[in-house]
């Protein structure tokens, strides 16, 4: 193995990241969340610059974030292949979060809803103008299935179901 210096270690971050499309403050917030400590922007860049050494911590922390293993900041050849997968997952694994958040905050508003309508007197509902009756008791049926099928068909009308 080559005797690999700081700046050679922190151009092959700055590689690595930018084949993730991943900017330095998002590197710098995961290299925060794992270390437990704050890392700035600023000391990402620094990092990458070869102005500043990097720590064990540090580095594993960046490898981890970069979900490669640390001995690739130190190989000759940077296996550069294997980090566009790694980046097409990582684009799929925040979808995924993004998509649970996005189911809970549905159900609970969805229970919500469905609670009014229960403890609600059926007068008050009938005081609504008639298409907004409609779609409220249309709304009753919707699921999340409904709007998984939407979003992967052209078509579909907004509440989930079939147009």
């Amino acid at each position: 193995m080559e005797n690999i210096t700081n700046q050679q270690v922190g151009a092959r971050i700055a590689a690595v990241r930018g084949e993730m499309k991943m900017t330095q403050a998002e590197l710098a917030l995961e290299m925060t969340a794992r270390l437990g400590r704050e890392i700035r922007p600023l000391t990402v860049t620094r990092l990458e610059g070869g102005k500043r050494p990097i720590n064990v911590d540090e580095l594993a922390a960046a490898a981890a974030a970069l979900r490669i293993n640390p001995a690739d900041f130190f190989a000759d050849d940077l296996p550069m292949g294997s980090v566009q997968i790694v980046s097409a997952f990582q684009t799929v694994a925040r979808a995924s979060n993004q998509l649970v958040i996005a189911v809970r905050q549905y159900d609970s508003a969805y229970r919500d809803f469905l609670d009014v309508l229960d403890s609600s007197d059926r007068q008050h509902l009938d005081r609504l103008p008639f298409g907004t009756r409609v779609f409220i008791d249309a709304a009753r049926d919707w699921t999340i299935q409904g709007f998984i099928d939407e979003a992967r068909n052209e078509g579909s009308d907004s509440n989930g179901t079939e147009a």
